[in-house]
């Protein structure tokens, strides 16, 4: 019969919580510090950081389904567990003080090595100079005004009505772009061959996007993928409409691939598909590109915003209302508080403009294109 531990133990049991929680916390902080003032342990790190996330993609890509989701569901049901456990505990002892003393340093350790766990993965090159995309393309911002947007729309417009000529339709004008499963190869081959372009980027495998599962619970909340840095697995929700998987499926593998900002992960996604050969990937591309540029010349311009907009085609309109019927479907008080989580999340990751972020892809896009507009 085993008997139960000692206090001496238990109380050496928290003490070490605590030494590890303490020690967690003073290492994250000492080496976000040295990444962001010193730019070649800074790019050192995203080395690192391709490496091992496409280790842990490769070796997790032998699960058809994400090990992400079960992890996480795993981990749900083990707090329930766990609280469930420490309640009845609090109520049958004696030392209440003692038992919340202990649990309290238990969760502190466990929160706070996961967080080193996801920084040490991943997490610290949000630490790095935020422009890492636009240094290593030799982009320099541009003062654009609201002529500059216009040149823009019209240029991405006139791109996006060409290429939708392109593409496999069903009878009721919606893209058929394949299987998922298809369209995943396809995303790893455009960003294998755009971060082998382009010097920071490249990584010694690209394991493909997955599949999520019930994907309308993450479409209720508006998420359209995510990527999970403890398995180093992509995973884009295939409730979405078909113009915009592409470019998710490139957005979530250059999350991987070490572009941090929303904005950059748009930027290099639209690039992939731009300068991809697939004519599904090109659509995706320049459609996504031109409703990015449009929705910034509203802000700046509304009445030429509008005046391009009569010059879609009838391809481009149709997938255009499409996407936003989807948007609406899901509108209401879930999808308002998956954006809050979601804009304090990338607040607290040095990305002081939240969920607006993704939107400043515009600004890359005016750089990118200045010589075709």
């Amino acid at each position: 019969m085993m008997k139960n531990p000692s206090p001496q133990k238990k109380n050496r049991f928290t003490a070490v919580c605590i030494a590890l929680t303490a020690a967690c916390a003073a290492l994250f902080f000492v080496i976000s510090a040295v990444i962001s003032e010193n730019r070649p342990f800074a790019a050192l790190f995203g080395r690192w950081s391709r490496f091992i996330s496409a280790v842990l993609g490769q070796i997790f890509s032998v699960f058809p389904f994400p090990a992400a989701q079960a992890v996480v569901i795993m981990c749900v049901f083990a707090l329930i567990f766990l609280a469930v456990r420490f309640v009845k505990t609090m109520i049958s002892s004696g030392s209440k003080g003692i038992l919340a003393v202990r649990a309290a340093a238990f969760v502190l350790a466990c929160a706070s090595s996961v967080f080193f766990l996801f920084n040490a993965l991943w997490g610290f090159q949000y630490s790095a100079d935020s422009q890492k995309v636009a240094q290593k393309l030799s982009l320099s911002p541009l003062q654009a005004d609201a002529d500059d947007l216009y040149s823009l729309t019209y240029l991405l417009l006139n791109r996006a009505n060409e290429s939708a000529q392109n593409v496999k339709r069903s009878s009721n004008g919606e893209c058929d772009f394949g299987t998922f499963d298809d369209m995943a190869e396809r995303a790893a081959s455009a960003c294998r061959a755009l971060s082998n372009k382009y010097d920071g980027f490249s990584a010694p495998a690209y394991p493909r996007v997955k599949r999520v599962v019930a994907g309308e619970i993450m479409s209720a909340f508006g998420v359209a993928g995510i990527y999970f840095p403890f398995t180093g697995e992509c995973n884009v929700n295939p409730d979405n409409v078909t113009t915009h998987l592409p470019m998710t499926m490139c957005h979530e593998m250059f999350h991987r691939l070490s572009a941090m900002s929303e904005d950059e992960c748009n930027f290099m996604a639209i690039l992939a598909c731009v300068e991809s050969e697939d004519a599904d990937f090109l659509y995706s591309g320049w459609l996504c590109a031109y409703i990015y540029a449009s929705n910034s010349l509203y802000t700046a311009a509304p009445d030429r915003a509008e005046e391009l907009a009569l010059l879609r085609s009838d391809e481009v309109s149709g997938d255009i209302a499409r996407l936003n019927a989807h948007i609406k479907k899901y509108e209401g008080p879930v999808s308002d508080a998956g954006s809050a989580i979601n804009d304090t999340y990338l607040k607290s990751m040095n990305q002081p403009e939240g969920m607006k972020t993704y939107g400043m892809v515009t600004d890359l896009l005016l750089s990118y294109f200045k010589d075709e507009y």
